[in-house]
């Protein structure tokens, strides 16, 4: 066994954050990590799907040891392919041939024959209903309802001797939903077993149902949304190719996917994607994403490989951001970039700029969990034949709120400045007490001059600054971001 820590660089380049701490459990202790569930205490429990009738334990609290343990399930003689918790906290899972449920306190195990025979079992779920789902992957390929006593009832897909159901997962709605290998649709099931299928215009693989109520699809085109009613959005992966299996909600309404190019990707719901390049020699396969914390836990599982990606909490933030001031404009601007504010101290970006003094930590590199990017825009220079003008103002704005981030980036008043994002905590709250604990509030005034094409906001962590523009005339807009430390 190897331990592997590293500060992990985005895919845009930039400096090092995100801690990502991977662990070999070798293909002794368990051979083929699939996907995990987790658990009361808050460990991953891990399918070892070539080790017959083993499970993997592994525990991780931020800024500790990412460990395992071995754990023999009793009576059960084949590999297990997939497990979830219940609503009677037991650890249900599936073979080929059984279903059944572990109790990872007292080790006790009641194990069900599969209705129908072995069809390959691949994915495993709670319904809306109460009841545990199963997809059975060969064709004919089907679903299957595991009520608690362990009765069963099969549902053949539609034309399911073309079909092969790959992940399934519970929507809003109440019905089941699956991805299918060996076609473009991605199709729903009712607690009754009517079906309906939608074309998404891609083979998919992984589904998670998202905190905007739709259904989420990792599609070999790029990321599906797919609402209840079966109206289809496409949203591209990040450049530099994709290779996407799994997918995971998190407890702030983001998503977390695996690319076994060696990434782990975060979407926003409104579609807005980047990703963590992992260290050389990475292939995630699987995605878990633990409630409360956010941590990422992920499987390599053709390397016989555990991970974890760390929360914003347990990574140290690598950059200042700097607040300019400029003299003529009268605007504000701050920057994460440590070559740009230099430049600007050289006159790179014209006359009249000086340092405030004003900053405050942040991350430059991600996605972090628990942390958000803000998106950085710039006023739009080309010229308006309408007016004669220039689009946008000559300033910039920055948010981390994903559905402002997405509008902005609508308005041609406006132009997103990819390579200079960077990562800061979301508030629960525009006061002060909406920052957590260790936390600093940044807060935001607007220059309200919309009117004149001449838009500017100013960030700040003091109080007493922000009362001070407050009295200027500036528009509070109370805290819209919190900075690490």
């Amino acid at each position: 066994m190897y331990f592997r820590i590293f500060l992990c660089m985005l895919m845009m380049g930039n400096a090092l954050a995100a801690t990502v701490l991977q662990v070999d459990v070798g293909a002794a202790s368990c051979n083929r990590p699939a996907k995990s569930a987790v658990g009361p205490d808050g460990s991953f429990w891990v399918p070892c799907s070539l080790s017959p009738g083993l499970l993997l334990n592994a525990k991780y609290q931020p800024g500790g040891a990412l460990t395992f343990a071995a754990v023999p399930v009793p009576a059960v003689t084949n590999s297990i392919a997939a497990v979830t918790f219940g609503p009677d906290g037991l650890l249900w899972f599936v073979t080929g041939s059984t279903v059944g449920k572990f109790d990872t306190a007292s080790g006790a195990t009641t194990v069900y024959p599969m209705i129908g025979g072995n069809g390959g079992a691949f994915d495993i779920a709670v319904g809306g209903d109460g009841n545990i789902w199963i997809n059975k992957y060969n064709p004919p390929s089907s679903l299957v309802k595991v009520r608690p006593d362990g009765q069963m009832q099969e549902f053949h897909l539609p034309d399911a001797a073309n079909r092969r159901s790959v992940f399934i997962g519970a929507g809003s709605d109440g019905n089941i939903w699956y991805t299918d290998e060996m076609s473009n649709r991605i199709g729903r099931v009712t607690p009754g077993g009517a079906f309906a299928d939608f074309d998404i215009g891609s083979t998919s693989e992984g589904i998670v149902a998202g905190a905007d109520g739709n259904m989420w699809a990792m599609a070999d085109n790029g990321l599906a949304r797919v609402t209840p009613g079966g109206q289809v959005t496409m949203f591209p992966y990040p450049p530099g190719g994709s290779n996407t299996f799994a997918v995971a909600a998190a407890p702030d309404g983001t998503l977390w996917y695996a690319d076994a190019i060696g990434r782990i990707g975060q979407a926003a719901t409104t579609g807005q994607t980047s990703a963590l390049q992992l260290p050389p020699n990475s292939a995630p396969l699987f995605v878990t994403v633990r409630p409360g914390d956010g941590v990422v836990f992920f499987t390599e599982y053709n390397l016989h490989r555990i991970g974890v990606v760390a929360p914003a909490a347990a990574t140290a933030s690598d950059t200042a951001v700097i607040e300019f001031y400029n003299t003529g404009l009268n605007h504000y601007f701050v920057t994460a970039n440590a070559g740009e504010a230099a430049g600007i101290d050289a006159g790179a970006a014209g006359p009249g700029w000086v340092r405030t003094g004003e900053t405050w930590r942040a991350w430059l590199a991600g996605p972090l969990p628990n942390a958000a990017e803000v998106c950085r825009f710039y006023g739009t220079e080309a010229i308006d034949p309408a007016t004669g003008l220039r689009r946008g103002p000559n300033s910039h704005f920055y948010t981390l709120e994903a559905p402002e981030c997405a509008a902005v980036k609508q308005d041609p008043g406006w132009t997103y400045e990819a390579p200079n994002k960077y990562w800061l905590l979301r508030p629960a709250s525009s006061v002060a007490a909406g920052c957590g604990p260790g936390t600093t509030p940044i807060y935001r005034v607007y220059n309200n001059r919309f009117a004149f094409n001449d838009s500017n906001h100013r960030y700040m962590t003091r109080t007493a600054l922000y009362d001070q523009m407050r009295a200027q005339g500036w528009m509070g807009e109370g805290v819209v971001m919190c900075a690490p430390g």
